[in-house]
Order: C-alpha cells, then sequence, then structure tokens
C-alpha cells in the first residue's frame, strides 16, 4: 500500500488484517460505512494506528445508528493499546463520543479537526433521505452540544487552526459555544452546524455571536 489509501468500505475492510501488516509509508487513511455488516466488525479500530506512523489524514465515517451504538475507535473496555501518531495533521469523523479514549491520545500536531455527521443532521427532514435511513436501519447519533464539549475538552488544542462541528443543542450550548476561544486559541476558521431542540423555533443568533466573539483569530 502506497502513501494514500483509497477510501474504503467498513463493512467490507478487514481491520484486524489492517492491524496486523505494517504500514510505514501510509499517510492518509479513509474509512466509510457500516461496521455491523462486515464479518470483522469486532477489531477495534484503535488496533491499526500502531503499525501506521506516518499517517497524516484519518476520516472515519461511520453509519448513523442509535445514540447508544457509536462506533468508538477505543472503546472503554480496559483493553490497552500502544501506538504514536506524532504526524496526524487532520481528523474527520463522524457521531463523536465522549467514552472514546482516542481523543485523549491525539499528538499536538493536529491542526484540522471534523466532527460531523456522516449524513448531515438536517437530511431526515427529507423523504427520500429518511427512507433510505429506515430502509438501512440508520439514526441520527448526533452529539449533543455537551457531549461535544467533552469531546473537545480532551483534544490537543494550542496549534489548532481549523473546525468543524456539528451537534444538536442542549442546556450546554452556551458553555460549549464559549469555551472554543480557550480551548482552541490558535483557531482560525470555524465550521458550526448548529440544531435547535425539538420543538424550539428561536434562534438566538446575537448571542451565539456573543458566544463565538473572543475567538479573535478567526478569518472571516
Amino acid at each position: 500500500m502506497g502513501e494514500q489509501a483509497r477510501p474504503a468500505d467498513l463493512d467490507s475492510a478487514p481491520i484486524g488484517k489492517l492491524a496486523s501488516t505494517y504500514w510505514p509509508r501510509l499517510r492518509r487513511l479513509h474509512l466509510s460505512g457500516d461496521r455491523r455488516l462486515g464479518q470483522d466488525n469486532h477489531t477495534p479500530v484503535i488496533a491499526v494506528f500502531s503499525v501506521m506512523p506516518k499517517l497524516r489524514s484519518f476520516i472515519f465515517l461511520s453509519a448513523p445508528k442509535e445514540e447508544t451504538q457509536r462506533d468508538l475507535l477505543w472503546p472503554p473496555d480496559g483493553a490497552i493499546w500502544n501506538f504514536s501518531l506524532p504526524h496526524l495533521e487532520q481528523l474527520q469523523m463522524s457521531y463523536p463520543d465522549p467514552k472514546d479514549r482516542f481523543f485523549s491520545s491525539l499528538p499536538q500536531s493536529l491542526q484540522k479537526l471534523s466532527l460531523r455527521c456522516l449524513l448531515r443532521h438536517h437530511l431526515h427532514n427529507y423523504d427520500h433521505e429518511r427512507q433510505v435511513m429506515d430502509e438501512n436501519g440508520w439514526r441520527s447519533s448526533i452529539p449533543t452540544s455537551s457531549e461535544l464539549l467533552m469531546v473537545l475538552e480532551n483534544l490537543p488544542s494550542e496549534d489548532m487552526g481549523e473546525l468543524e462541528i456539528e451537534y444538536i443543542e442542549d442546556g450546554g450550548d452556551e458553555k460549549l459555544l464559549r469555551s472554543l476561544s480557550r480551548l482552541f486559541p490558535a483557531l482560525t476558521a470555524l465550521t458550526l452546524l448548529r440544531y435547535r431542540r425539538r420543538g424550539e423555533t428561536h434562534v438566538a443568533v446575537e448571542r451565539i455571536a456573543q458566544n463565538l466573539s473572543t475567538l479573535s483569530q478567526l478569518c472571516i
């Protein structure tokens, strides 16, 4: 395998085989799909990182499931994995979970982070997209603002320049937005996809802007 790997489907990607082979030149890994459909769906994805020392970009877009069924790269099962990703610069993940120990192990080299939905959450409002999700047994496991803050607080932050987050608001919305400048003082680009709670109609645009006003390095 060369420096870049083609996008691999999680329903067929042999995670165990990937983890048992050394990839000294691999710099980019892209995994997407539904792990439940694969035969190798019990090997944690965290296992592959110990054999990919030069990895610079990792994209992991798993299919949406119920909140209790998010795909964790490093489950809280007590297992110990020794790995180092000293060159990782870009990470894109769907449906992040604060129970995932992977986030607290990321290196200071991380510069670009995207925590988003595989299918944008608003697509659930459209008949065709909702039908496709129902046929595949998919449900949105979008994180709340409180969950997302717990994830972000575990990340290296000093050199983070670009951040994309997608979440649904809860009582911790203002705390999340106010924390961004403290957690990521060097942030120059922010993509914010914020969804209201069911039944909520008011959008506090001015308050949101005020909470983000302390991000002094943002380029508009």
